[in-house]
């Protein structure tokens, strides 16, 4: 579940950059003021115990394990960052944003969609 108050925002903590099905990992570096999150992007790895299993179907292939990939996340201090608020406004979902984009902070996750 999405953290909702900077209150209960800790640095360190893992954040995710929701984009349709994909996601990318970030963490908590620092805060601006008392209300906004400045995040930095992780690097990803692909774990390679985990290998994608296709069958053919829809446009070419169906990724069948897409659910259960794993990602080795690790922090590195050359990533952008970025800086995020909490929106409540009745013109977008209720989150973390960031010229548009976005965020959820609790958790870091990588997710590629290989069926989109």
């Amino acid at each position: 579940m999405s953290i909702t108050d900077i209150k209960d925002v800790e640095i360190g903590m893992g954040a995710t950059k929701v984009m349709w099905t994909d996601r990318q990992p970030y963490e908590v570096v620092g805060f601006k003021g008392k209300k906004t999150v400045v995040l930095r992007a992780m690097d990803a790895e692909l774990d390679p115990s985990w290998k994608p299993e296709a069958v053919v179907g829809g446009f070419s292939a169906v990724t069948v394990n897409n659910h259960s990939q794993k990602w080795v996340l690790k922090s590195n201090e050359n990533n952008m960052t970025v800086n995020v608020r909490y929106s409540t406004s009745k013109s977008k979902v209720k989150g973390w944003y960031s010229d548009g984009q976005r965020f959820s902070i609790g958790k870091a996750v990588k997710f590629y969609d290989y069926n989109f």
